[in-house]
């Protein structure tokens, strides 16, 4: 610590010090829980809150200054945003994000976000969600990064490049906090706070993986400075006040020097996981490690008596008072409380947003995933006419997706504005609504908790009699249909994640004129979460799945569906052919009474005893417009032995057709033989191959020891990451369902064994292992 931070806890008062651990709502700002917090600016006055979560361009110097210029000791304020994935310009969800396979992208996108956050006056993003997601039914799968640990971690590792940009002493720049700390993603049932079990080894090798990228594995000056606890309970233990959560694993093992802060009013809530009182709740998350608390204001009641009844060490709150102190003077905080605030910096946002937007179309339609294209459906040809039917066709505010509360709808391009501007004035189109988003008055009503964004037409037979209409007077049909944007998000699970049924009505009403008449059918599925599609995937030609995109959302949808940009969004997921079916996931440890080979169903095996093991589309899968063909798979040597060696993978892939694309090459390991436990299929590499038309590439992967590790569990705390010679299955193609397979060994130097490779037919599924 500093000198300067020294001097000041010296002149600092207990009550001060504890006001440095409280992050407070102003009145005024949007509450995310049932807690709400009064008296801020008398609070801020008497030196008793050091962040405030929320803020507007002019609440901001006004609260910063009172901090500054009207306290004891005039210690800045840190504000606080949920930059999730955008300040007022907004870019598709992060699941969306995740829909791209792109590091960098997402890396470009969350630089711009932090930019224009932080000329706002913001300092600290609420941002990324490194929160694995693999059942459909929790809502805020709209805000993480999929299903998957290795691509998560990475794109995770790229937001906070993006947001702290290296140094967040720079005005333009955020301080990162991944949340929510941990397995949140997990809760029973896809139930938005329930609590959550799963064992040591699941949790640090699946769910803590974003965490410990981002902050063990990253270097130096791109570790993330702050980490967000969870809501939930894990095994029993609230992770608000869990000590060997937080102390053992998160600072000592993981060596995490930043600083954390709870979740909305969730010190407060632990004593309704029946641990103790608010004292006793209190008491627990300071002495587990918990820094700041956001909006429960316990520490602010609680902390100064538990120090006078000895129940707590005041160097708890010296320990946490100085990591936030740190913070503030990474930023620049003491020197320069208003940083970031200068015309200056408003103005080079303002003068670069014509390209922020580019980015932001770019991303909107990278995003989208061609799930289907029969019948020649797609691109569209100028000239058509075209039916573009559906409740979203000519939304904006739904677009934005959840999280989005700067975003503006009036800024939002809608489908019908983007296909319009793509096709040109040749093709006709003829925009219906066809149909409300949900005809259920209560449906409507929970989904519009943040605002209006569904309204219902009572004429419903005229919308689909209009719809008809339209439609018998197109070439093709476009159909538009899905969620509103707060039938995902926080406290937005779902039992049925079908579309809702005044659309699954209009649908059914178009595939039926689609049959009768030849005319192409194309859904385009707007949702922030994976959808139960089965139905409208197997009765379309086309289906490009667009969650939610941002404000560039229409004119993503558009530059896909008209051929402007070949497609390349690949899931981040494996799509499901249900709600109930959240067990397809790649990193799904094998049973000894596994499916034979081919087989659908069998009695005594692990089968579903009316629906299929295997997903609706596979992890990774994704389709373009152009014919891309694999070559065999190579390995470079047949003898490797020890940590140092390197196994380089090659394939070539060749575009046989007229048309660019950009093509997702994937490699995924398989450990058949540890000893330790049974080893899953994992994601470990994937290559993002731009192919001009024609274009022949050669792509090779390098695999070293670290690719071959895995973690040893027994407790949270108590781990080691290891690796063991032996056999090792390799996989590499366009997606998990579609593989060509080799068998290696890989020995340590003790071992006798050779290094061996045995050919795989190509075109092999993983699933046959």
């Amino acid at each position: 610590m500093s000198q300067r931070i020294d001097e000041l806890m010296a002149k600092m008062t207990l009550d001060e010090k504890i006001g440095q651990l409280n992050l407070q709502r102003p009145e005024g700002i949007q509450a995310t829980g049932t807690f709400i917090n009064e008296g801020t600016e008398e609070m801020i006055r008497k030196g008793l809150i050091g962040g405030i979560s929320g803020g507007t361009p002019d609440a901001i110097p006004y609260l910063q200054k009172m901090a500054v210029e009207q306290t004891r000791l005039g210690i800045p304020l840190i504000f606080y945003w949920n930059v999730i994935h955008g300040y007022r310009l907004t870019f598709p969800l992060p699941l969306a994000m995740a829909c791209t396979w792109d590091i960098d992208l997402y890396e470009e996108t969350t630089r711009i976000a932090a930019m224009e956050a932080a000329a706002i006056g913001f300092h600290w993003a609420a941002a990324p969600v490194g929160d694995i997601a693999r059942n459909p039914k929790w809502g805020r799968i709209a805000e993480t990064l999929g299903a998957d640990p290795h691509l998560a971690s990475e794109l995770t590792a790229a937001a906070v490049r993006g947001f702290q940009n290296g140094d967040v002493s720079d005005p333009t720049a955020l301080v990162a906090c991944i949340k929510h700390m941990a397995g949140y993603g997990a809760s029973e049932d896809g139930l938005d706070y329930d609590e959550v079990n799963i064992h040591p080894q699941l949790m640090l090798d699946v769910y803590m993986k974003p965490f410990m990228r981002a902050i063990q594995k990253a270097p130096a000056d791109q570790k993330a400075l702050c980490v967000m606890l969870a809501f939930n309970a894990v095994a029993g233990r609230p992770i608000t006040c869990d000590h060997e959560m937080v102390e053992l694993l998160l600072r000592r093992k993981l060596g995490f020097t930043g600083f954390t802060v709870s979740d909305y009013n969730s010190v407060p809530e632990i004593v309704r996981h029946g641990i103790g009182d608010i004292e006793l709740a209190t008491e627990r998350s300071i002495k587990a490690g918990l820094d700041m608390e956001l909006a429960g204001q316990a520490y602010h009641n609680n902390l100064k008596k538990l120090v006078a009844d000895g129940r707590i060490d005041p160097k708890l709150i010296d320990q946490a008072c100085r990591r936030i102190l740190s913070i503030k003077e990474k930023l620049g905080l003491f020197d320069n409380p208003y940083r970031g605030m200068d015309t200056k910096y408003k103005q080079a946002v303002a003068d670069n947003m014509p390209q922020y937007r580019a980015k932001a179309r770019e991303a909107a339609a990278k995003s989208c995933i061609l799930l289907k294209n029969e019948k020649d459906a797609l691109p569209l040809k100028k000239g058509e006419t075209i039916a573009l039917i559906g409740p979203l066709a000519d939304d904006r505010i739904n677009l934005l997706g959840t999280w989005s509360i700067a975003g503006r709808a009036d800024e939002t391009v809608t489908v019908l504005e983007g296909l319009k501007s793509a096709m040109g004035p040749d093709t006709k189109i003829i925009c219906r609504k066809g149909a409300n988003i949900t005809d259920d008055p209560e449906e409507a009503r929970r989904a519009n908790v943040h605002g209006q964004t569904v309204f219902i037409d009572h004429d419903t037979q005229k919308m689909l009699k209009d719809a008809r209409k339209a439609a018998m007077k197109a070439d093709k049909i476009v159909l538009v249909i899905g969620e509103a944007r707060e039938m995902s998000g926080e406290s937005s699970s779902k039992t049925d994640i079908r579309f809702p049924k005044s659309q699954r009505r209009l649908y059914r009403a178009m595939k039926k004129l689609s049959a009768e008449t030849g005319k192409p059918l194309i859904l385009v599925g707007l949702s922030g979460r994976p959808n139960d599609i089965v139905k409208e995937l197997e009765g379309s030609d086309a289906y490009v799945m667009s969650l939610f995109g941002g404000n560039e959302a229409g004119n993503g949808i558009a530059d896909i569906l008209s051929g402007t940009v070949n497609p390349s969004g690949r899931l981040p997921f494996a799509l499901q052919r249900s709600a109930a079916q959240n067990t397809t996931h790649i990193n799904k440890r094998p049973s000894g009474r596994q499916l034979p080979d081919g087989v659908p169903w069998a009695k005594f095996h692990l089968s579903w005893l009316d629906e299929l093991m295997t997903p609706l589309r596979h992890f990774g899968y994704g389709l373009n417009y152009s014919k891309v063909e694999y070559g065999p798979v190579h390995c470079n040597k047949e003898n490797l032995s020890g940590e140092d060696d390197k196994l380089l993978v090659s394939l070539s892939v060749e575009n046989r057709s007229k048309r660019g694309c950009i093509e997702n090459v994937q490699l995924y390991m398989y450990d058949p033989e540890c000893s330790d436990l049974s080893r899953t299929w994992e994601l470990k590499h994937h290559k993002l191959v731009a192919l001009a038309a024609g274009e022949k590439k050669t792509v090779t992967f390098t695999i070293t020891q670290k690719d071959l590790e895995y973690i040893s569990a027994r407790t949270l705390s108590d781990y080691e990451e290891k690796w063991e010679g032996g056999k090792f299955v390799i996989g590499v193609g366009k997606n998990f369902g579609e593989l060509a397979l080799k068998t290696v060994q890989w020995d340590k130097p003790d071992s006798q064994l050779a290094f061996r490779i045995i050919n795989k037919p190509s075109g092999g599924s993983a699933l046959a292992l």
